[in-house]
């Protein structure tokens, strides 16, 4: 059986809006990242709501988002390492089949400052398995570009995509995959980040 969400065999409630999740502190979710060029796990993290303000979400590993999962920025301890300006914008919600956003923003860190132009859709509703269980979900899809600047003063720009599948049950993506290409044009980057567990807080 399943650990968490529905079991395969049953039929998918039509899922016709996502409204931005409501978390709470001791929110916790387990992760996997799979390099997909080998098929090898390369991490597994732990994200857990440490604290809530008016606007943003707080988690003990360093990361603050607004409140519908956009980064703002990471901290290592007291010191911000990077800052997405005005925000990463990866979810619009309420999320429906069909919508479309675009996401413009600047990351920056120790290291460079990347401008990133994206278009975004939800595509479809879709049943997908992860190591965490199975779950119905919404399937969102962005492509878009991007141009870095390193600090050592070099350059250059390639292409992104994204595909993530958001689930209402566990308030957050349990699937989310990325692709770049490097300067030369050449895919140099392909993950999925996959959910090996969840705890909602009570």
């Amino acid at each position: 059986a399943p650990v968490g969400g529905q079991a395969a065999n049953t039929p998918a409630k039509p899922i016709n809006e996502i409204a931005a999740p409501n978390l709470k502190v001791g929110d916790t979710w387990i992760f996997q990242k799979v390099d997909l060029f080998s098929g090898s796990v390369i991490s597994k993290y732990t994200s857990t709501l440490k604290a809530i303000t008016a606007d943003e979400w707080q988690f003990a590993s360093g990361g603050v988002t607004d409140k519908s999962w956009n980064y703002l920025r990471v901290l290592q301890g007291d010191k911000v390492v990077t800052t997405w300006s005005p925000r990463q914008h990866l979810l619009d919600f309420p999320l429906r089949p069909g919508k479309t956003w675009s996401e413009v923003a600047v990351v920056e860190n120790q290291k460079l400052t990347s401008e990133r132009k994206i278009e975004f859709k939800v595509m479809r509703q879709e049943r997908i398995l992860v190591p965490a269980g199975v779950f119905d979900t919404l399937r969102v899809e962005g492509v878009g570009k991007y141009k870095t600047v390193m600090k050592a003063g070099d350059s250059g720009e390639g292409t992104i995509a994204y595909r993530y599948w958001f689930s209402p049950d566990v308030g957050r993506v349990v699937a989310y995959e990325y692709e770049e290409t490097n300067w030369k044009g050449v895919l140099s980057r392909k993950e999925r980040d996959e959910l090996l567990s969840y705890q909602r807080a009570k």
